[in-house]
């Protein structure tokens, strides 16, 4: 059967690649591509093969709705750094319920609420989409320091392209909607 010319063995062999690739504290592991080339889809399967304990996802982030958002914090210094980091350091931001923030601060909000937690791994479905081109250069950068600063690693999917050359990741994985995925490392045989 052929849906969009598309046959059910060609979805199901896109689902069964398999990408090897291991990555260490203060890495940042890079899954870009175009829509619909899996990037949600590998990201789940690396998130199935991690101890839960040992990350924080983005999306699954749990917090009251109808408090400030500084008062997600565990302390009032700490908050305001953390929130501050990521662009959000206005006193009316902080004040503002979860609910009252735009797209693009709630990913914000929730990238400082991960940055302040005890988890190794940052792990983050659609980095930055909802920011403009500046803010998430900006972020990008801020995020390579995190990680060297904090030893923490992070595992990130885009489609944008344009952010490798801020976050100088040392592994990026590349998806396309027909080709295999491409593994890099940097410094490995790959290396970019």
């Amino acid at each position: 059967m052929q849906t969009f010319g598309i046959s059910e063995s060609r979805l199901s062999e896109k689902f069964r690649l398999k990408v090897d690739f291991s990555f260490s504290e203060a890495e940042i592991v890079l899954i870009k591509g175009p829509s619909g080339a899996g990037k949600s889809t590998l990201l789940s399967s690396i998130k199935s093969s991690l101890p839960e304990e040992s990350f924080t996802d983005l999306d699954g982030l749990e917090f009251s709705r109808q408090c400030s958002i500084i008062d997600c914090f565990p302390t009032l210094t700490g908050g305001m750094k953390r929130l501050r980091e990521t662009g959000l350091a206005n006193a009316w931001s902080m004040i503002k319920p979860f609910s009252a923030l735009s797209v693009g601060e709630k990913f914000r909000f929730r990238l400082a609420v991960a940055l302040s937690r005890n988890e190794q791994t940052i792990i983050c479905d659609e980095f930055c989409s909802s920011l403009d081109c500046t803010q998430a250069k900006l972020l990008s950068a801020k995020l390579r320091l995190e990680a060297l600063r904090t030893r923490k690693s992070f595992i990130l999917c885009t489609t944008r392209q344009e952010l490798e050359k801020f976050l100088i990741p040392e592994v990026v994985i590349t998806l396309s909607r027909t080709g295999r995925p491409e593994v890099r490392r940097k410094g490995g045989a790959n290396a970019y």
